[in-house]
C-alpha cells in the first residue's frame, strides 16, 4: 500500500504484543491515530540519534549487515544502542 503523502513512507515494525496494546491504549485515550503517536513520539528522538551518530561514526565504520532483534543478534543491537545512548548523553551534556 503506497502511503498517500509524498512526503511520507510507510514503515512496517514487529513490537512486542505489550508495546503494542500500550500504543493502542495510549492512542485511543489520547484521541488520536496510533501513527500519529508513534510519529510525534520519535521523530525528534530520531532526527538527534541520526545528527549525533553522522558526527561520531565515520562512514567507513559502519557495520554493512542489517541484524534484526532476534537469536544472538539481540545483544549486538542492545550494546549498539547503549553506546548510542551514550554518545546521545554526550552531546546533550554540551549543549546544555
Amino acid at each position: 500500500m503506497k502511503s498517500p503523502n509524498p512526503n511520507s513512507k510507510r514503515l512496517n515494525l514487529t513490537i512486542p504484543v505489550k508495546t503494542y496494546n500500550e500504543i493502542i491504549f495510549v492512542s485511543r485515550r489520547m484521541g488520536v491515530s496510533s501513527s500519529g503517536l508513534i510519529y510525534q513520539m520519535i521523530s525528534e528522538a530520531v532526527h538527534h540519534m541520526a545528527t549525533v551518530l553522522k558526527q561520531a561514526v565515520p562512514n567507513e565504520d559502519v557495520e554493512t549487515t542489517v541484524k534484526r532483534l532476534r537469536g544472538a543478534s539481540t545483544a549486538y543491537i542492545e550494546a549498539q544502542y547503549d553506546d548510542l545512548k551514550k554518545e546521545l548523553a554526550k552531546d546533550d551534556n554540551h549543549v546544555h
